[in-house]
């Protein structure tokens, strides 16, 4: 390859019938712009002059571009049925594998002062302090090509006594250090308090504990957990436009002008709010309901389940490391964490220029797939909380590319295919985690109810198999009420009864 032919479009590796028919489908003017080259290791590769090609003709090419044919399948793999991936929410994919709690740079760095620091690390819960504070730090300054922003909301689910507090005072220590400790916040008691936060400061984090109190309110319908809702729905989808605040009621016209109602008439121009919440799983999922599951809220978040408290640490102070030190001081210096002073409200506030991050082509060529792939588990979905729960699968999967990108290089981030195949992994198999939760714990009503008690009793507490009398003690229900739950698990095929030499009934899950 000659310096002359620098920006890649595409590598086909050796397969030759591939890039002839990707060639076939170019349009004759655009292969006048494009150069393939065959390398030593006899490879193909395609590649345009330097600013030959607009963007729109570039995305034309890519669309042109079977990912199937890719050396390696464009890492990602079409999904298979449903009902062997889980995304029906019948299997279980168990918890996000440990090898995907890592972003090279700034993420795995404050990960490793967090776990070295705590009183009983959790590997996960570090990750989540981690990226969730990143996100914050990045807030309002970066953005991708298609607008999205590193805005996330992010439950991370541990048994009491696990360690859910210490990611939390790192990230208070690190603001405290670097001077952003006026855009931290711990809680938010309604949906006009939440705006009026972000009025002040844009760009917010606030870190949340007993997170499942906030799904648990929405069961009551209530105004005030209504308008929080509403707000937190709407500050996700914002951060690339002007959120439009709450109209106050008319004042008479002797009333004496507050200086902020102008401010809540112009709106929140792109708000930045980042929310770290946490929670044990079990009064979590327990706070779920359909409409919890279907109102849009939970399909934003990520959730990740850090399980019980490992084995005691060795608790200490010590300083953050030099780089992540740096690195939180100039995001707070060049970032957008300007807001309105308070002494004078009238004073302009300087809005922030978010740098576009670029991606490679082969990053766009797997975008397409994440889209093909979500979009299959969306059609595949056999109800509404499945759809629900798959429609922002694409959008939160590029999230996390954009902070995987920052993480590893924050003055010159580019999204990669290794970006887009992690932040997918991740997505795809909370979404399956989040869809077998909620078949174990989401009830019509009470009857379904006990049945999802019975399955998750032998699930956690008799590792898939219990005696008679075990499960009965643990259901707390009369003997007649229980005899028609296992009849219904029985029928159904998710339990088998295996008859006991000395009498009795053992209970076995089919699929544990």
């Amino acid at each position: 390859m000659t310096n002359e032919y620098t920006d890649l479009v595409v590598g086909f590796g050796e397969n030759l019938d591939a890039y002839a028919k990707w060639d076939a489908k170019v349009p004759t003017y655009l292969k006048q712009k494009l150069q393939p080259r065959q390398t030593a290791a006899d490879e193909i590769h395609v590649y345009a002059k330097p600013g030959s090609l607009s963007a729109i003709e570039r995305e034309h090419l890519l669309e042109l571009v079977d990912p199937k044919d890719l050396p390696d399948g464009g890492g990602l793999h079409p999904p298979k049925a449903t009902e062997e991936v889980g995304g029906d929410g019948k299997r279980d994919p168990g918890p996000l594998p440990e090898a995907l709690l890592s972003a090279p740079g700034f993420v795995d760095e404050l990960m490793a002062h967090t776990l070295k620091t705590a009183p009983y690390p959790n590997k996960t819960l570090a990750f989540a302090g981690a990226l969730t504070m990143l996100a914050h730090l990045s807030g309002r300054r970066y953005r991708d090509k298609r607008n999205l922003r590193t805005n996330i909301y992010l439950i991370a689910l541990a048994e009491s006594g696990a360690g859910k507090d210490h990611p939390r005072k790192v990230n208070v220590n690190l603001a405290a250090a670097v001077g952003l400790m006026p855009t931290m916040a711990d809680r938010f008691a309604s949906g006009p308090g939440l705006e009026d936060a972000l009025l002040l400061k844009p760009a917010s984090f606030f870190q949340i504990d007993e997170a499942d109190t906030l799904f648990k309110c929405l069961q009551d319908k209530d105004s005030t957990t209504e308008q929080i809702y509403g707000a937190l729905l709407q500050f996700f989808t914002s951060a690339d436009t002007v959120y439009s605040m709450r109209k106050k009621a008319l004042q008479s016209a002797s009333a004496k002008p507050n200086p902020f109602d102008k401010l809540r008439a112009a709106g929140i121009r792109e708000p930045h709010l980042v929310m770290l919440g946490t929670a044990v799983p079990r009064y979590f999922y327990q706070a779920l309901s359909e409409r919890a599951l279907e109102n849009g809220l939970l399909s934003r978040c990520l959730v990740l389940e850090a399980g019980e408290r490992g084995k005691s640490g060795n608790p200490h102070y010590e300083p953050f490391p030099e780089r992540v030190r740096t690195a939180a001081e100039k995001f707070a210096r060049e970032g957008g964490f300007e807001g309105i002073d308070l002494a004078k409200p009238e004073a302009p506030v300087a809005m922030p220029e978010p740098m576009v991050v670029p991606e490679t082509d082969l990053a766009t060529v797997a975008y397409r797939q994440v889209v093909a792939a979500a979009e299959a588990r969306y059609d595949a979905a056999p109800d509404t909380t499945g759809k629900a729960l798959w429609t922002r699968a694409a959008e939160k999967t590029m999230k996390l590319a954009l902070l995987y990108a920052i993480s590893q290089n924050p003055q010159s981030p580019l999204i990669t295919p290794e970006a887009v195949r992690w932040g997918w992994a991740i997505v795809d198999h909370l979404t399956r985690r989040m869809l077998y939760q909620a078949s174990m714990y989401v009830a019509d009503n009470n009857f379904d109810a006990y049945r999802q008690k019975a399955v998750r009793y032998l699930r956690d507490y008799g590792h898939g198999s219990l005696n008679h009398g075990q499960l009965l003690r643990y259901m707390h229900i009369d003997a007649d009420t229980f005899r028609k739950v296992i009849d219904t698990l029985t029928e159904s095929e998710m339990i088998v009864s295996h008859p006991l030499s000395k009498g009795g009934f053992r209970y076995s899950l089919v699929n544990l």
